[in-house]
């Protein structure tokens, strides 16, 4: 097969940073192992501060480090010794949901006329995408959970706490690209995209792999190659 890319024939090490090395700066006086077992790849899960609700896939800051895992200059640090030992870095791109402690949620919770209300899925009823997936049956009756500043519902395909974004809304991909490039720009190489096939919402579906959604993908993933190569 013709490659294109170091991603095709990456050897790929998955781990959370707490768990393999307590922090950031721990991680980065491991290094070496990596190259002593032939990887050439590492994917960095959830770093950002979070709740932890969802093994910090509830993100509620998505351009920091979550305390006890080190600051941004040791990401920064880490980043660059990596690459130095001939490591690539990947990390998860969390896109379809954000914690409901992330300020954007937070905000839209406040009031109907919040800017970033139009970022997330209401509904006065919870009656709405009936046929949607319910991931999480055995302790959620549905997808829906109730805001009473506003007294309406709010959808949240995983944990309640886990707010889905509102993918009809462009500017969700404007404010999803900046996060890219927020990270893009301190050198990681590729992202993991969380939830890929649920960004889109709609009635009488599973909404899951829907082509809308393999449109954001693409975009997504133009963006990317255009401007990091």
């Amino acid at each position: 097969m013709e490659t294109h890319g170091w991603w095709q024939t990456a050897k790929v090490y998955e781990l959370y940073v707490d768990r393999f090395a307590h922090n950031f700066a721990g991680l980065t006086e491991r290094l070496e192992y990596f190259n002593f077992l032939g990887i050439n790849a590492l994917h960095v899960l959830p770093f950002y501060p979070s709740p932890m609700v969802d093994d910090g896939y509830d993100v509620s800051d998505r351009r920091d480090v979550r305390p006890g895992l080190g600051t941004l200059n040791a990401f920064d640090t880490f980043i660059a010794e990596a690459h130095a030992r001939g490591l690539k870095v990947l990390i998860d791109l969390v896109v379809n949901h954000v914690s409901v402690k992330h300020h954007w949620f937070v905000e839209a919770c406040a009031s109907k006329k919040n800017a970033y209300r139009d970022f997330f899925l209401w509904s006065e009823t919870g009656d709405a995408f009936k046929e949607a997936d319910n991931p999480f049956i055995d302790f959620k009756p549905s997808n829906w959970g109730w805001n009473p500043a506003t007294h309406d519902y709010y959808y949240a395909t995983f944990y309640p706490e886990q707010a889905d974004l509102n993918w009809d809304n462009p500017d969700v991909l404007t404010a999803m690209l900046e996060e890219a490039d927020f990270w893009g720009e301190r050198g990681v190489d590729g992202f993991r995209i969380d939830s890929a096939s649920r960004l889109i919402k709609r009635e009488g579906t599973s909404s899951i792999g829907l082509p809308e959604t393999h449109v954001i993908l693409k975009k997504i993933r133009a963006y990317v190659d255009k401007t990091y190569g």
